[in-house]
């Protein structure tokens, strides 16, 4: 009997194996993208949400990243150190989804999985662990002019490396892609996206692979020294009988010397499958 699962399993691993030897490439041939340089960065996360629950979840990422980056190309890959109150949610396609304890489903979970430790936030109380490694990469297919927008290619890839006994993650690969259309005036700043998402399901819960969007609008200061993003985040339905994943997020950058840019980014849940706030601070350093 032919089994299914192996056979979709198969061609998605020969993806993401495509999708690492495309990357390598792209790379090896970075002077063909103009100026280029490298960066490191870290950041950190942290987000609340009582999401499909009676018990709140507190959610603390600590982000080390390395990134690429040219006139056409950048590509970034980011390891996160995890602080969880408990295990009823996880990361995946990144998003915070409710999971509830990946031993039951999410029906019961609402009722009986309160979680380890509730909603504490004392850090001596907290599972810490390693989370799943993320890889990015965008490519600017059309550059701007004074007629055209900017058409930028995006992809993304989730490498299972975190510990799925404590809900880190579904330790499951997650890959996608994305189109952005970006188009400035003077000193604003317009841009439009849309992808699609394959997510691995994690035990006791069943994905549905969701198309994404999102509209922002930003504008700079000062020579570029400061600017903003106000930016709006959706998915189509995740879970059947749950409400689809969205958020609004503001981001404020400011760039104190040329090789510096510090970093914050505040956002805020649109529906039960999704954070009621989360704030994100980081620095980002080129050499």
């Amino acid at each position: 009997m032919i089994n299914i699962k192996k056979i979709f399993l198969h061609r998605a691993n020969l993806k993401i194996k495509l999708l690492f030897v495309i990357l390598i490439y792209l790379l090896s041939q970075s002077t063909a993208f103009g100026q280029n340089s490298w960066s490191v960065g870290t950041s950190f996360q942290t987000t609340r949400g009582n999401y499909i629950f009676e018990t709140g979840t507190n959610t603390y990422y600590l982000y080390s990243n390395l990134r690429y980056y040219s006139d056409r190309l950048n590509f970034s890959v980011s390891v996160p150190l995890i602080a969880q109150s408990n295990d009823q949610v996880t990361n995946s396609g990144g998003m915070f989804l409710p999971t509830g304890q990946m031993h039951g489903d999410l029906e019961n979970s609402q009722q009986s999985h309160g979680g380890m430790m509730g909603g504490t936030s004392n850090f001596s109380s907290l599972n810490w662990g390693l989370g799943d490694v993320y890889f990015w990469s965008s490519y600017q297919i059309l550059t701007e002019n004074y007629k055209r927008p900017a058409l930028i290619l995006n992809t993304q890839l989730k490498a299972p490396t975190a510990g799925v006994e404590k809900n880190y993650g579904t330790g499951e690969y997650d890959y996608g892609a994305s189109l952005t259309i970006r188009k400035t005036y003077t000193h604003w700043m317009m841009l439009f996206d849309a992808g699609y998402l394959v997510l691995g399901d994690p035990e006791g819960s069943n994905y549905q692979d969701p198309v994404t969007y999102g509209a922002g609008l930003g504008k700079t200061f000062y020579q570029g020294q400061y600017s903003f993003l106000l930016y709006y985040q959706g998915y189509t339905k995740i879970f059947n009988d749950l409400a689809a994943p969205g958020q609004l997020s503001l981001g404020i950058t400011y760039k104190p010397m040329t090789s510096l840019t510090l970093s914050v980014i505040g956002a805020s849940g649109v529906s039960e499958t999704s954070p009621d706030f989360s704030l994100l601070t980081g620095f980002d350093l080129t050499f």
